[in-house]
């Protein structure tokens, strides 16, 4: 069992794709765009295992860090930052089981995300 792409990649698309649904953006960039953006989204994949301890659940394990940025004035400012987690049980400890749990936990966090980043005045 392997991933197809280096899971940063896939956390970046998943967020561009759940972010440009959620419809509280006017646009959603892809990296490389000509547009000059007015706000930065920086991510890092802080955890992403299966927590398979003995005696315990077994559980899927997402920690996500971001920082939405300013760039529209002379010098970037951080106007929000928060780490984000999911632990979702598992209800076996098969490589299909864990990544479900994976995709589970990732809409429970870009969920809270999307919701902060509403929250956040864009003036």
């Amino acid at each position: 069992h392997v991933l197809w792409a280096a899971p940063q990649s896939l956390v970046a698309d998943e967020t561009r794709r759940w972010l440009a649904a959620s419809g509280a953006f006017e646009d959603v960039l892809e990296p490389g765009s000509s547009v000059p953006p007015t706000f930065v989204l920086e991510g890092a994949l802080a955890e992403l295992h299966g927590d398979f301890r003995p005696g315990e659940t077994p559980r899927a394990v997402l920690g996500l860090r971001f920082a939405l940025v300013d760039v529209r004035g002379r010098e970037p400012r951080v106007v929000m930052s928060r780490e984000y987690s999911a632990e979702t049980p598992l209800e076996s400890t098969s490589a299909d089981a864990l990544v479900a749990g994976w995709n589970t936990g990732m809409r429970r966090v870009l969920a809270e995300l999307e919701s902060d980043l509403r929250a956040v005045p864009r003036r």
